[in-house]
């Protein structure tokens, strides 16, 4: 019921969002391939609403660039709230200390998201200006460096350890 719901809610804003001319030349922009397409002047919420609708109008995927780490945040948010998938890239944390004690929450993220843009589960990436300027690995590297491991499941050390170590892994105490 609340998933029924739900779309029809979300449904309604697109459907609104398909009145507005602005909206429809957008859209429009987007078919014919006229990118990368950007547009001014709408307060946060209305970004959301706009990307938002554009993605379920046109069935497409969207990546967004906001100025900053905070907003991108803060989109995606509202972005989810309209109902669909989004994803936050945060920008790499620079660490000059011992590699010991870096915490490596910000590159998981990130190796997250890119996984999820590789097996196409997701309807928008939002990242900052910041993110978007930063190295990352190649589709082809992660694909060939990826593996999982399932709780329950057995495994050849040996086997394990190679391929934790042709993934960038070092050995340590």
């Amino acid at each position: 019921f609340w998933n029924e719901f739900k779309d029809r809610f979300m449904n309604c804003y697109t459907e609104i969002a398909k009145l507005i001319p602005e909206f429809m030349t957008v859209a429009n922009g987007v078919r014919k391939n006229r990118l990368p397409m950007g547009v001014t002047g709408l307060s946060h919420i209305h970004k959301a609403h706009v990307i938002t609708s554009m993605c379920m109008c046109l069935m497409k995927k969207a990546l967004v660039i906001a100025p900053d780490e905070a907003q991108a945040t803060r989109l995606r948010q509202d972005m989810e709230g309209f109902g669909i998938n989004a994803l936050l890239y945060p920008a790499r944390d620079f660490s000059f200390r011992s590699l010991e004690t870096v915490s490596r929450e910000y590159e998981h993220a990130r190796l997250k998201v890119l996984d999820k843009m590789l097996s196409g589960d997701f309807d928008a990436i939002v990242l900052s200006a910041e993110a978007a300027t930063q190295l990352t690995v190649p589709p082809a590297m992660l694909m060939n460096n990826s593996f999982s491991v399932s709780v329950g499941e057995e495994y050849e050390v040996d086997e394990l350890l190679l391929s934790l170590l042709r993934c960038g892994y070092t050995r340590s105490e």
